[in-house]
């Protein structure tokens, strides 16, 4: 029987740590006994519970993620060094037999493979970019760790692949593995006439959420009849700062996203950068009308003007996208056409495949 040990950067429920418990619930299925490490620092954020829910173990130690240049990672890496130490001797006393790291910033399980040489499948979500902590001069490290004995990668679209091994000039041991859906309900029939545009997601500055709310200011003045919904706020202060302006109301974060999607008409990702965002993929399968940044790999999957509207976020490019879809008729047949894709895609399943294949077998 397999051991796995996972190794979480966040005790948080955000994507990365959805597609983490997608693994999860795979794993355990197949009979595999898996432990899973959060950091110490944050076990009251959500995840500790959902892992115990699907049947794995949880254990907490102190330790942090790297990025943000290389003198900060290599402070993270000495800080981490006696949690890996531990990790090292408890991987041997449990008879541990893979090692799972989600995301690029774990360095621990990097820090792990090293000192005991157990397989390590590294999930990497983030692409090369400032916004996500990468500095150009961690390459060196990056370089050494992906390349390491026993080392897959799992990317999460064949753009991110190709930027990630031009980035550190060598050819990774890495597979490609879309990201799974959740299970969702059918979409539920509309009551009122209001066109609602909608957004799930975090709030970080990444994400272009103020412009998002100004492009809509300006539908809005023109098209009384819309609504934005804005869920994702990570406590009431960046809910109320985010909170002006008529017809937008902005929630708090909740794992309840069915009951979201059901209000919209039109699901919107203003980010300035995504690799393979699981919301829209969501938001598709579900049925949704989707307005989608142009810095993402998704143009992989579905097509500009057939399956969505691709765009790059300013502000009047938001709006004249959001005007466009004011025409029902669009509207449906880019959802129409964006959920047949998605559905016949079958993502679940090869996503199914590939992780039995990597950890379970």
């Amino acid at each position: 029987m397999n051991k796995l040990l996972y190794i979480s950067h966040s005790g948080s429920l955000h994507g990365a740590e959805q597609v983490m418990l997608s693994s999860l619930r795979i794993c355990v299925s197949c009979g595999c006994e898996v432990t899973v490490l959060i950091p110490k620092h944050a076990w009251q954020e959500g995840l500790a519970d959902e892992i115990r829910h699907i049947g794995a173990h949880v254990v907490m130690m102190p330790y942090r993620s790297g990025g943000r240049g290389w003198l900060r990672t290599q402070i993270v890496r000495l800080y981490n060094l006696v949690s890996a130490v531990r990790l090292a001797v408890y991987c041997r006393r449990q008879k541990i037999t893979k090692i799972y790291s989600n995301t690029s910033v774990t360095i621990l399980g990097a820090q792990l493979a090293a000192l005991t040489g157990l397989p390590h499948i590294w999930h990497i979500h983030e692409p090369i970019d400032p916004r996500y902590g990468w500095r150009d001069n961690q390459s060196p490290l990056y370089r050494h760790w992906m390349t390491a004995h026993k080392t897959q990668l799992i990317f999460i679209s064949r753009q991110q692949m190709e930027q990630w091994s031009n980035q550190l000039e060598v050819e990774l041991n890495g597979q490609v593995i879309y990201n799974p859906i959740r299970q969702l309900r059918d979409l539920s029939a509309k009551v009122n006439d209001v066109v609602c545009y909608g957004y799930v997601g975090s709030m970080d500055e990444r994400k272009n959420i103020q412009t998002l709310i100004d492009a809509f200011n300006l539908l809005h003045a023109a098209n009384p009849d819309t609504r934005l919904l804005l869920c994702g706020a990570k406590n009431e202060e960046e809910r109320n700062r985010l909170q002006h302006g008529d017809g937008v109301e902005v929630r708090l974060h909740t794992d309840l996203v069915d009951e979201v999607y059901d209000q919209l008409d039109v699901f919107v990702l203003p980010s300035f950068s995504e690799m393979m965002p699981l919301t829209v993929l969501e938001a598709m399968y579900k049925g949704l009308c989707v307005i989608q940044t142009c810095h993402s790999g998704m143009s992989e999957l579905c097509k500009d003007g057939q399956d969505c509207l691709i765009i790059d976020p300013t502000c009047d490019n938001l709006f004249h996208a959001m005007t466009r879809v004011l025409q029902s008729d669009l509207r449906s047949r880019l959802a129409a056409n964006a959920a047949n894709k998605m559905r016949s895609a079958n993502m679940n399943r090869m996503y199914q495949q590939q992780i039995e294949h990597l950890l379970c077998e």
